[in-house]
């Protein structure tokens, strides 16, 4: 499954630098943070894994 999200330059950008900051990269980031969301849906939810190759691109 692939994900693709475009977003502005800057906020990539701004990103990429935390990521520099905390020895990472951007996808492990993302992922990080989609984990963190989706650690915090309700607990009586079917729990799901999601395969996700992440893009990002530069607009």
């Amino acid at each position: 499954m692939g994900l693709s999200v475009d977003l502005p330059r800057d906020l990539i950008e701004a990103a990429e630098r935390e990521a520099a900051r905390r020895g990472t990269t951007l996808s492990l980031l993302v992922e990080a943070a989609l984990r963190q969301l989706l650690a915090q849906a309700p607990q009586n939810s079917t729990s799901f894994t999601i395969p996700v190759h992440l893009s990002v691109r530069r607009v």
